[in-house]
């Protein structure tokens, strides 16, 4: 393991705070070719909770920052990196009482003919891995490529994968049907625009049937397609509930009652939607509804 330099992590965080917290969409690179954004930020409080249809690396360049990743526990500390797969929510916690800066690369599952697969086989599924100091060589080109070379982007983000696969345990992880990633892309997609839709619904519009589309939303996700609709229907309202706008937020999620969705939302996001807007007030969230994967 290794750690960045001084002046890595100093241009690192001059890349903090994105307008929209949960995706970084207006990180200075978002733009750039194949959409590979890089931005670091301090997760300020206990919940958090995110989920996108994107991978994204995750960099330990504070004192450890613990992300509960699906149903596992994770503690990336100075020198370490996580790999969050698309549609996995998480969340993060803080291990000290000042904020710690974590740096993200966000990336799109096909980067181009260099990974017609994404990262599926790059063996990064194993937990938390150790960041030499050519990887953050590596991450020091990509830093410096968003503004001057965007079109170097995609590839010095996957030799940066590589160079963390080499240190990862285990065997690399086996690749994944890609027209899996475009239906479950597409099940976000419907999801929502239409909350309400069931499963046989949701594959008809998806052009799918039924079967199919459980098993490429297992698949990719690791969860059933209910829990998985369920999960992306209620992200799209944190919009609404920052805003305490509760009824509004159960209808677009396609609850009946505003306690039906409250008894959804905590169960699935860890706190009741009151707290969530108590949170998002106490600490200036800036947040809109993240636009649909496509």
């Amino acid at each position: 393991m290794a750690l960045p330099s001084d002046a890595l992590v100093s241009r690192l965080l001059r890349r903090d705070a994105p307008d929209n917290y949960f995706i970084g969409a207006n990180a200075r690179c978002f733009r750039s070719v194949r959409q590979v954004t890089l931005f670091a930020r301090c997760p300020l409080f206990v919940p958090t909770a995110d989920l996108h249809n994107r991978f994204v690396l995750i960099l330990g360049i504070g004192q450890g920052t613990a992300v509960a990743c699906g149903e596992r526990v994770h503690v990336i500390g100075p020198g370490q990196a996580l790999l969050v797969p698309p549609f996995t929510l998480h969340r993060y916690a803080q291990l000290r009482e000042e904020p710690q800066p974590l740096a993200f690369v966000g990336f799109a599952s096909d980067m181009g003919d260099d990974a017609p697969d994404g990262v599926a086989s790059v063996g990064l599924d194993t937990g938390v891995v150790p960041v030499s100091a050519e990887a953050w060589q590596v991450l020091d080109q990509l830093e410096a490529a968003c503004d001057a070379r965007p079109a170097l982007l995609p590839a010095l983000t996957l030799q940066l994968l590589e160079l963390l696969a080499e240190g990862a345990p285990g065997a690399a992880g086996q690749p994944v049907e890609h027209a899996d990633w475009a239906r479950t892309q597409r099940v976000a997609q419907v999801a929502r625009h239409h909350p309400a839709f069931a499963v046989h619904e949701l594959a008809r519009a998806c052009g799918a049937s039924e079967g199919v589309l459980r098993s490429a939303v297992l698949e990719i996700t690791g969860m059933p397609i209910a829990r998985f609709m369920r999960q992306i229907r209620l992200q799209h309202t944190f919009a609404l509930v920052a805003r305490r706008q509760f009824a509004a937020a159960a209808e677009r999620a396609g609850y009946a009652t505003p306690e039906a969705y409250a008894k959804a939302f905590k169960a699935e996001i860890g706190i009741a939607p009151a707290q969530f807007a108590s949170l998002a007030a106490d600490n200036g969230w800036r947040i809109r509804p993240k636009p649909v994967p496509g």
